[in-house]
């Protein structure tokens, strides 16, 4: 989703080895490689003998979240939640070290870096706009139904 690409972006101006991004949606995936990731890949493609030093969390689903944990990584960042719990396989984080952060509230100063990465073009928020639309009723609710299903990611009506 808009969270994912928008960490790839930010991911892809620190140097990092290889970063592997995750999705259930081809298209999205298709987004991730195009914002910097070197490896785009639906979770089912995820086996969990992988080794990732860090993985950071961004879906907010229940299986999403419990695959970031089954990879016992070095570090775990949670940048999504979910009202309900999740299991925690403890026999996979056996030795595994891993710490967690939960990073909260987004705070202004976060807002700022972020603005700063715009400003200096490293981020580019046009390639989470899958639609354009006038402001027309009827197609307002089509596009609406197409963001809740997951078909697209953003949409900007214009006027």
């Amino acid at each position: 989703g808009s969270m994912g690409i928008c960490t790839v972006q930010i991911l892809n101006n620190i140097d990092t080895s290889i970063l592997v991004a995750a999705d259930l949606s081809d298209e999205r995936l298709e987004i991730a490689v195009k914002s910097g990731a070197d490896k785009a890949v639906k979770p089912r493609m995820i086996d969990l003998l992988d080794k990732f030093d860090i993985i950071i969390e961004c879906s907010g689903s229940i299986r999403g979240q419990e695959l970031a944990c089954s990879l016992a990584p070095g570090v775990l960042i949670f940048s999504s939640y979910n009202t309900k719990g999740i299991t925690i396989r403890q026999n996979l984080w056996f030795d595994a070290h891993t710490t967690i952060y939960n990073p909260g509230i987004v705070t202004s100063e976060n807002f700022r870096k972020v603005a700063g990465l715009y400003n200096r073009k490293l981020l580019d928020p046009s390639v989470l706009v899958q639609k354009r639309i006038k402001p027309n009723r009827h197609e307002y609710m089509r596009t609406i139904k197409e963001i809740k299903s997951g078909k697209i990611i953003k949409a900007i009506m214009e006027w």
